[in-house]
């Protein structure tokens, strides 16, 4: 998939989660509470980075990133992945790429490469750079507030990077949703997230190279549309919620659920594989249950706690 794509679809889901949840925030979060405050930060600032680590993986693409001004949309788009990747390339994919390269074992190193669908595009490359982001994050919270840090700033600084690292990482797996439905049919193009340890690639048949017939645009139009049950699915959910720690509990699974959903069925309509070596399975089936069980664990937790 390309990254403009990404770009589009992490914004309309990091658009709609920052409305609703500054939303949710004036309305319940009024008050701030030693009881509430996890929530708060994780409710402000995630949705934020989303965005962020949905371009992520693509900071390995080593091509220069050039000013386009075919259109308005070009010029967005190419001032925004010169804004975003290169500092993401040099503070984040460089030195989780060599901290990586570094600490792997001798039989898994020569796996580990500076090209495109490597480290960034494992679940080891995303953990190592949300480590990173974690830790830049709280070094400059550290320096906003050294002159008046305790002990009360020290657990609000690792609250409020715990919160940029959560949305990160939540992007960084978007990205490898659309990656993984991606592939032209063609297992080569497929996307490994447990290597060097595993070889199992996950390909689809979307490709953004050839025709598909706008599928890309109407992919990115009917998330929109979905992602406006959050902000409904909000109100409801507050407004019939005991508590307000309740009701963001709730709430934090309809969003993963609803993604869930999202992403399963597009995984159904562009045939996702699991491959490896002498073995090549659909996903269809697991798809299909996984749509099933996010709603039932919905409805089951709408007549318990609703």
């Amino acid at each position: 998939m390309k990254i403009n794509q990404h770009i589009i679809q992490g914004f309309f889901i990091s658009l709609i989660l920052i409305i609703t949840t500054n939303k949710i925030t004036l309305s319940h979060f009024s008050k701030i509470t030693p009881e509430n405050l996890a929530f708060y930060f994780v409710f402000i600032l995630s949705p934020f980075f989303i965005l962020l680590g949905s371009i992520y993986p693509d900071s390995d693409i080593r091509k220069p990133w050039k000013i386009k001004t075919r259109n308005i949309f070009s010029l967005f788009f190419s001032l925004l992945k010169i804004i975003l990747v290169y500092p993401l390339r040099w503070l984040v994919y460089y030195p989780s790429y060599w901290i990586i390269k570094s600490l792997m074992p001798d039989k898994f190193r020569y796996q580990i490469k500076n090209e495109h669908h490597n480290t960034t595009h494992t679940l080891i490359g995303i953990g190592t750079a949300s480590l990173i982001i974690f830790t830049i994050a709280n070094f400059l919270f550290f320096l906003l507030k050294k002159h008046t840090y305790s002990k009360d700033m020290f657990i609000l600084g690792l609250i409020i990077s715990i919160s940029i690292s959560i949305g990160f990482i939540i992007g960084c797996l978007i990205h490898f949703i659309q990656d993984a439905y991606s592939g032209n049919g063609n297992s080569k193009y497929g996307i490994s997230p447990f290597q060097p340890f595993n070889e199992t690639k996950f390909y689809g048949n979307y490709s953004s190279f050839f025709n598909m017939n706008s599928k890309d645009k109407i992919m990115s139009v009917l998330i929109f549309l979905l992602l406006l049950l959050i902000p409904w699915g909000s109100e409801y959910i507050y407004k019939m919620s005991s508590s307000v720690l309740i009701g963001t509990f709730i709430f934090i699974i309809f969003v993963i659920s609803l993604l869930i959903i999202i992403f399963s069925a597009y995984g159904i309509e562009f045939d996702m594989r699991l491959h490896k070596k002498n073995y090549e399975k659909p996903l269809k089936k697991l798809f299909v249950i996984t749509i099933v069980a996010s709603i039932l664990i919905n409805l089951i937790m709408y007549i318990i706690f609703l």
